[in-house]
């Protein structure tokens, strides 16, 4: 797997919430999933990160590794090995 997410998930009203870690392994970009069947809104935020300060790092909800839409799963477009982000989602 290109990225690890590390998470627990939790209600908010009618949201689901995933919250946790998104370590990159190796690689400069990837996808995974999110624990929820259906994203709505996410947010990525550099925990100890090589690239850049966290503007670069282009987040896109619902989409897999290869660009194609996957409910559920998050994509990271630019990161360096090793570098790890604080990640929260809301969904269904």
């Amino acid at each position: 797997m290109a990225l690890t997410y590390v998470h627990k998930t939790g209600n908010s009203g009618n949201f689901k919430v995933s919250y946790g870690v998104v370590t990159c392994t190796g690689v400069t970009s990837g996808a995974f999933a999110t624990g929820l069947e259906k994203v709505a809104f996410a947010q990525l935020t550099p925990k100890s990160a090589a690239t850049g300060n966290g503007v670069l790092n282009t987040l896109q909800i619902n989409v897999g590794s290869t660009n194609t839409a996957i409910p559920g799963e998050c994509k990271i477009m630019t990161c360096t090995a090793g570098d790890d982000y604080n990640f929260h989602a809301f969904g269904y």
